[in-house]
């Protein structure tokens, strides 16, 4: 009796277990990643909070995720593509930020844009203003020169969401886009478009096709895997370059951490008072 109720109490805790992960739909293991046919440009551990010790996975990670990013992009001229993510409170915002200051870091002239122009709130962030900003100049109310705003990450500049419109997908459309997008192109070594997520509607995809390039945040646990293979079919029918993906508050126990580029131990210590700098917080609430 003894070893028949160990038996049925394994085959009843393996049961659970295969059942649970099976009714789980979201991205949670390598396999699923996998089968998106995404390659990884990066994996951004969990952001436990705001001290040095407990940014320095954050910004080793941004640093990567840069190296892949440039290596992926593999032309002339400015790097520029829009970050997005198939759902809400994926990490896409806390991403590009981060990303935007780890380009200035190394020295790039970085534009970073706020392309949601239904909930933008990059501003509060980086301590800018919301407007004038990105519908404004599409409106022709303001020039793009009065919308860019100086950071204090140097060398990186800042464009904010702008007015509310509910005209914004036709915006992003539009003549006027196409010629902020040459402008802004001529004038900057990376330009960083933080997008709405592909589920919001047309703007994501719209970002996607005037930048012609996207990167993908995906964050484990919380991302929807059939509505990212819906999403990402819909991406294949547009003339948009998917450059991979940004696995996004990774944990400890994840089969992806071992992918860090980070090792307790081996942070660089600032000998001449010049902190590294990020933006990195507390991540998004998930869903």
């Amino acid at each position: 009796m003894l070893v028949f109720g160990m038996l049925l109490g394994v085959l009843l805790g393996g049961g659970s277990a295969f059942l649970a992960d099976h009714l789980n739909t979201s991205v949670h293991r390598r396999e699923h990643v996998m089968q998106l046919g995404l390659r990884v440009l990066g994996v951004v551990p969990h952001a436990r909070g705001g001290s040095t010790h407990e940014t320095a996975p954050i910004i080793e990670a941004m640093r990567g995720v840069r190296f892949n990013v440039l290596n992926a992009y593999g032309t002339a001229g400015p790097v520029m593509f829009a970050v997005t993510s198939p759902g809400a409170r994926e990490g896409k915002s806390f991403v590009a930020s981060n990303l935007a200051v780890a380009f200035a870091d190394a020295g790039h002239k970085t534009l970073l844009i706020d392309g949601d122009l239904r909930r933008g709130s990059l501003y509060r962030i980086l301590n800018t203003r919301r407007k004038p900003g990105l519908t404004d100049v599409l409106h022709g109310e303001t020039t793009p020169e009065n919308a860019i705003q100086a950071t204090p990450y140097p060398p990186l500049y800042f464009v904010g969401c702008g007015t509310r419109t509910p005209d914004a997908p036709e915006l992003l459309t539009s003549e006027a886009m196409a010629k902020f997008v040459a402008g802004v192109r001529q004038s900057f070594s990376v330009v960083i478009v933080d997008s709405p997520p592909l589920g919001a509607g047309v703007d994501a995809y719209a970002l996607g096709a005037s930048t012609g390039n996207i990167l993908m945040v995906l964050r484990l646990g919380t991302t929807d895997r059939e509505v990212a293979e819906a999403k990402l079919d819909l991406l294949d029918r547009l003339p948009v370059r998917l450059l991979g993906t940004v696995l996004n508050d990774v944990p400890a126990y994840s089969a992806y951490a071992t992918y860090s580029y980070y090792m307790e131990g081996y942070a660089y210590e600032a000998e001449k008072g010049r902190e590294p700098r990020t933006l990195a917080g507390r991540q998004p609430a998930a869903r």
